[in-house]
């Protein structure tokens, strides 16, 4: 994937990119307790809808005052339909719905395990070497995963195991997408897509909201307000520009790093909020999953930061 060359996401040195760095980090990593609060009121396909909507006119509109928002190049049609279908529409359906299954901050740990899947995912697609350090990462990542689930906690056919399963396919889902953006060659730039990607998905994920929940049943509440503008305003709109202003200002394993703290953030706030357990398996799991991310990122430390948008 090309940097980004216009737009409002600037290089930013230090030291104001680890401020941005942090704020990036600790809004998207705040967001895991945050949706489950918004589930407890708003049916998970009608929560992923708003934030997709919002989000797209949120950026459509900070785009036009400089002329940013065009129509894409037909060039870019492929992408703009990956990203939209599968990034966005497929794994924030998949992530809002296993998020009443799964406690929120070993679903963040399990979505962000999508830096492991890309390595097979590009040896397939792409033709990329997958090295010995990818494959030891994959091991550790997946070693990690089976101790987070605990499954010989699971009930077969059990909301966990499903919830679980959801989870594991946003994340090889997220792998796909990112792999097919990175061999994309651009014409835009990711950030002048974006507000059509994620209007295009949230119109995607609306009428089957209308079939599976009925028309939306949203008691607008101070409470569920802020919710919602957390997700629109915070993690989608502040989120995205973090994500793409820290890949263009930081090394491509730093950028890594950086983006491996949104889970770390994600568990520790979920057990602060909303009182998530953590057994010692959960822990061990937890950490080989950071070991294995990791070593899929030093193994990739040549190449430009992927554009990702977090959960």
């Amino acid at each position: 994937m090309s940097e980004v060359s216009d737009g409002p996401s600037p290089v930013v040195g230090p030291p104001l990119i680890y401020g941005v760095a942090a704020a990036t980090v600790v809004v998207l990593g705040l967001n895991w307790p945050v949706m489950t609060w918004g589930l407890e009121t708003i049916a998970p396909l009608w929560l992923t809808s708003l934030r997709l909507l919002g989000a797209g006119i949120l950026l459509a509109l900070v785009l036009v005052p400089s002329g940013g928002l065009r129509r894409p190049p037909r060039r870019d049609y492929p992408v703009v339909a990956s990203v939209a279908v599968i990034r966005l529409a497929l794994v924030y359906s998949l992530v809002f719905s296993a998020l009443l299954l799964v406690p929120p901050g070993r679903s963040s740990m399990v979505v962000h395990t999508s830096g492991l899947w890309a390595a097979p995912v590009a040896a397939w697609l792409l033709h990329e070497r997958l090295t010995t350090a990818k494959v030891s990462g994959l091991v550790l990542g997946v070693g990690g995963i089976v101790l987070l689930m605990e499954p010989w906690r699971l009930v077969i056919g059990g909301g966990g195991a499903l919830g679980f399963a959801m989870l594991l396919l946003a994340a090889v889902a997220t792998a796909v997408a990112n792999v097919h953006v990175r061999g994309h060659r651009w014409t835009s730039t990711p950030l002048a897509l974006m507000p059509w990607q994620l209007v295009a998905a949230g119109l995607l994920t609306t009428p089957v909201a209308l079939a599976l929940h009925g028309p939306p049943q949203v008691g607008w509440t101070l409470e569920v307000v802020a919710v919602v503008a957390y997700q629109v305003l915070l993690a989608s709109g502040f989120g995205v520009w973090g994500i793409l202003t820290i890949s263009r200002s930081l090394s491509a394993a730093s950028a890594g790093a950086v983006f491996m703290a949104v889970p770390a953030v994600g568990v520790v706030s979920s057990v602060l909020l909303v009182g998530e357990v953590l057994t010692p398996a959960a822990i061990g799991g937890i950490l080989l999953v950071f070991g294995g991310v990791w070593t899929a990122v030093t193994a990739d430390r040549d190449r430009s930061a992927q554009q990702v948008v977090a959960a």
